[in-house]
Parts: C-alpha cells; structure tokens; sequence
C-alpha cells in the first residue's frame, strides 16, 4: 500500500512537470540593448510565458508576442533574470496561437540565451 502511494505521487509530479513546453530560444547581446526574435517550429496555443536564462545575467525589458490572426501584444517585463534561473509565469490575455515572440533586452556579460516555455491550461 505504501508503495502505491509513493508511485502515485511520482506519476502525477510528472504530469505536472510535464504541463509546461518549449516555444524556443534566443540569443541576447550585452553591446547595448538587442532584440531577438523566437519562432517556434509550430504555431503553438498558450496563456502564459516563463522565460529561463542561461550562460549569463540578462536583463528583459519586453516580449512582443505575434499571433497567427495577426495581432500582437507588448508584455512589459522590466526584471533582471539571473543565470540559469526562470522568471515568474507571464499571464497573456487568453489563450492563442503563438507564432513569433520578440524578446526586448540586453546580457550582462558577453550574451545570454534564453528559452522561452508556454503551458498548457
């Protein structure tokens, strides 16, 4: 009985774990403020975005984010993200279909990639 239950617990820690994807990934420059453009490999449906920084410090100061009906939408974010660590979940309006995401900001040092996750609802 015992053992069911810990295997339980690990099955839906998984499930969980597993509700976020990746839309993509990026390069951020430290000369100035650069922007970079993330397209994922398919239009992909989410509500909110998590960035993860690695390599280096980065600082972001927006995401433009293009939806496959032609709209956009400016998500101020305005935050330092230290190395290899994830920003808050960014609430969208609703849920749509992602085709591009502009990321605004600048590395610390030499340059910063950053990944960009949605989630599903």
């Amino acid at each position: 009985m015992r053992y069911l239950f810990v295997l339980s617990l690990l099955l839906s820690t998984t499930a969980i774990a597993g509700d976020d994807f990746r839309l993509g990934s990026t390069l951020l420059l430290s000369i100035g403020e650069s922007e970079a453009i993330v397209k994922p490999l398919a239009c992909r449906y989410t509500d909110a975005l998590q960035l993860k920084v690695e390599k280096q410090d980065a600082r972001i100061e927006e995401l433009k984010v293009f939806y496959k009906d032609g709209s956009s939408r400016t998500v101020k974010v305005g935050k330092e993200i230290g190395k290899d660590q994830r920003s808050a979940w960014l609430k969208l309006d609703r849920r749509k279909c992602i085709t591009k995401i502009r990321v605004d900001g600048y590395s610390k040092r030499k340059m910063a990639e950053v990944k960009i996750y949605g989630r599903r609802d």
